[in-house]
């Protein structure tokens, strides 16, 4: 008895892992305006996505101080060649009609959202807690300290003034 519950519970517990490799993953583009019955399209766009995604882990890591300038040059170069080959690829399915429209909307939103909206990130866009002074995806400073004596504004990080000299 207690043979067939373990067995039962290792079965539903491989199911349960295995489940999310089973799905067939939607599109990670903007949007999601991508045909359901063009798979290649799709599955380019995926990667296209993923190479991004890589590029700027890649910068991210090199600004970190975790790659050499060789060895970014190097990968930067070859994720560079492989999204270029990738993009010619999506050009030739017909993608780039529906791929540019998305774009359009994709900046159109953008603009009407505001780049320097609150609780947003004026480099990359993303959306930080309000408490913090970095963005968490790019490190840009999010909050500005105005000068008691001038007025100007300084950066977080500033012990002084650009405009006046005074000490913070």
């Amino acid at each position: 008895m207690v043979e067939i519950i373990v067995s039962l519970l290792a079965i539903a517990l491989l199911i349960w892992v295995l489940w999310p490799l089973v799905l067939s993953p939607q599109p990670a583009t903007a949007g999601g305006q991508v045909s359901a019955g063009n798979g290649a399209l799709r599955a380019l766009l995926q990667k296209k996505e993923t190479i991004y995604s890589n590029i700027r882990d890649l910068r991210f890591e090199h600004q970190m101080g975790k790659l050499s300038d060789t060895d970014f040059k190097e990968l930067e170069a070859g994720y560079h060649r492989e999204a270029a080959e990738l993009l010619k690829k999506i050009d030739g399915l017909g993608g780039a009609a529906s791929l540019e429209e998305t774009l359009e909307q994709e900046v159109r939103d953008y603009r009407e959202k505001g780049a320097s909206a609150p609780g947003v990130c004026p480099a990359c866009g993303k959306n930080p807690k309000p408490e913090h002074q970095f963005c968490t995806g790019c490190g840009a400073a999010l909050q500005t300290l105005q000068c008691k004596n001038c007025g100007a504004d300084i950066q977080p990080n500033s012990k002084f003034c650009s405009q006046c000299g005074q000490q913070h």
